[in-house]
């Protein structure tokens, strides 16, 4: 019998909504689909679950294909190994427990095996999927398919969450190009002011930063003389576009 898990707006956490199904056969009376309860909707939960209820509801040996890897490889392969770890960090572990428990229980054989999800006629032909399991997999995700747009949220409620996305994403897309265009004007100011200081302290090829300047006054009545040495070389002198002096006192 086949197993499929399926999740509609699967894009969003908000809005995803999951379903399962199990097929033995068309008209089968144990033919089966759910919604997949439970806060956390996503497809591995309804995967697994499709198959929790076949463990549960199927007391014959059963042969379960599956188009899930991540159910597969959980029961074959990892399953033990996360049981003896007390299941720590096992993502899913509430449903990995009941499978465990219920394979472990079983008085009759279970069979697992996988097939290929959503296979096409070609697939068919090139001999990558049976005739069989194609139209097993394809009635179970009918299934699946069906009772996840059963409990889907309505068309308005959708439309809105989307389009408020759309808006925060239109937000955020904005904000950054306002920080990129803050940076390349920051940039654009400092090579400006890195231009006016080599034009007032000299390019550094010059190999002078600044000029250091000595200059005398003479009073020709005192016959006083007074030297005063600066150095001009401010950033900041030149961010406020002041004139640089020379701070020189005249005697009287």
């Amino acid at each position: 019998m086949f197993t499929d898990g399926a999740c509609v707006h699967n894009q969003s956490a908000q809005l995803r909504r999951a379903g399962f199904g199990a097929w033995w056969a068309d008209g089968h009376d144990s033919n089966f689909s759910a919604p997949l309860e439970g806060h956390e909707q996503t497809n591995n939960r309804a995967e697994l679950s499709a198959v929790l209820h076949v463990l549960t509801h199927e007391s014959r040996d059963v042969h379960i294909k599956t188009d899930s890897e991540y159910v597969l490889n959980g029961c074959l392969k990892h399953r033990l190994a996360w049981a003896t770890l007390g299941w720590h960090k096992v993502r899913n572990a509430d449903l990995w427990r009941k499978a465990h428990d219920l394979l472990l229980s079983r008085g009759s054989a279970v069979e697992m095996s996988k097939v290929k999800g959503h296979a096409t006629s070609n697939d068919v032909r090139k001999g990558v999927a049976s005739a069989r399991d194609k139209h097993g997999n394809d009635a179970a995700d009918a299934l699946a398919s069906s009772a996840a747009q059963a409990h889907s949220l309505p068309s308005h409620v959708v439309k809105d969450t989307l389009h408020r996305k759309r808006v925060l994403r239109d937000i955020q897309i904005m904000m950054v190009e306002i920080l990129i265009a803050r940076s390349v004007q920051v940039q654009a100011q400092n090579a400006v002011v890195d231009d006016s200081l080599s034009h007032v302290c000299g390019t550094p090829s010059s190999g002078t930063s600044c000029t250091e300047s000595t200059s005398q006054y003479s009073d020709t009545d005192s016959s006083v003389s007074d030297s005063s040495s600066y150095s001009s070389c401010s950033r900041s002198s030149v961010h406020s576009q002041l004139p640089i002096h020379s701070g020189i006192n005249h005697p009287t």
